[in-house]
């Protein structure tokens, strides 16, 4: 039955709603032209097979671009796949935290983003990643976006508890229907029932679909929240023809297991 249930969140989840925030504006922080060029032509000769050249045009992009994060991390890369000179690849790691402790320092979106999802990257470098961005953002107001770039690597990290925490602080700056589901599928995971049930009444003041519902009242049922799921169970039957063809086909599921979640709330009579 858990396993239904967990087959009910995810098509919760996926429905589309027109409440999906706008991607924020950012500046384009991207390398210089001259920079990008050499990229690509160090990509290019990987690719046909030119390692040595590779490497060789990536050392000349860093000698004309000192500090260029895009230029440190392909470096960085390029050592994970082909490996190069013995403490070489600690020095790029000290200069790229250096290039990221800076809070002058411009790095582009997508070159952050690739940082906390990449899990090529050993656990200690990016915890120190980790580290650099939460000083980065000491003002959250400034710059919140970076608070998701943090609980993308806390994820990754496994610390879902801070992941959690962060995301909140975002959603307090910057309300998004994305967070709202992000922070309820890291509280049913936490099993923080009353943490869920709260975020997910906020999804429905935005999105009505039975699915949510049925959600909600599975987690009153955790709750102990025996007269809400007779409400609930209520609304749920009295909804459009399509919501109750949607729902008919685990309704009963789902209120047998609200009514084990009952049982073990010690609601035996309720149950």
């Amino acid at each position: 039955m858990v396993n239904r249930f967990r087959s009910i969140l995810l098509i919760c989840l996926l429905i589309p709603s027109s409440a999906i925030a706008a991607a924020p504006e950012r500046p384009a922080a991207l390398p210089e032209l001259g920079c990008v060029r050499l990229l690509r032509q160090a990509r290019i000769a990987e690719v046909r097979g030119s390692p040595e050249e590779a490497v060789r045009i990536l050392r000349i992009a860093l000698e004309q671009y000192p500090g260029e994060v895009t230029v440190l991390i392909d470096l960085l890369e390029y050592h994970r796949r082909h490996g190069l000179e013995d403490g070489e690849d600690v020095r790029l790691r000290k200069a790229l935290l250096d290039r990221l402790s800076d809070p002058d320092a411009q790095v582009p979106p997508g070159t952050l983003a690739f940082l906390v999802k990449n899990e090529n990257a050993p656990p200690d470098e990016s915890e120190a990643i980790l580290d650099v961005l939460k000083r980065r953002s000491i003002d959250e107001t400034r710059d919140p976006e970076m608070l998701r770039h943090i609980a993308i690597l806390e994820t990754r990290l496994s610390r879902l508890e801070e992941a959690r925490s962060t995301l909140g602080r975002l959603l307090e700056i910057k309300p998004a229907w994305p967070l709202y589901s992000d922070c309820f599928q890291l509280d049913l995971h936490l099993e923080r029932w009353s943490d869920a049930a709260a975020t997910l009444e906020k999804m429905m003041e935005r999105n009505r679909s039975p699915f949510y519902r049925g959600m909600y009242i599975m987690l009153l049922g955790k709750l102990g929240r025996y007269d809400e799921i007779l409400k609930q169970t209520e609304l749920l039957e009295q909804g459009s023809a399509l919501d109750r063809k949607l729902v008919q086909e685990w309704v009963e599921d789902l209120l047998i297991q609200a009514a084990w979640n009952l049982r073990d709330a010690g609601k035996d009579e309720q149950a």
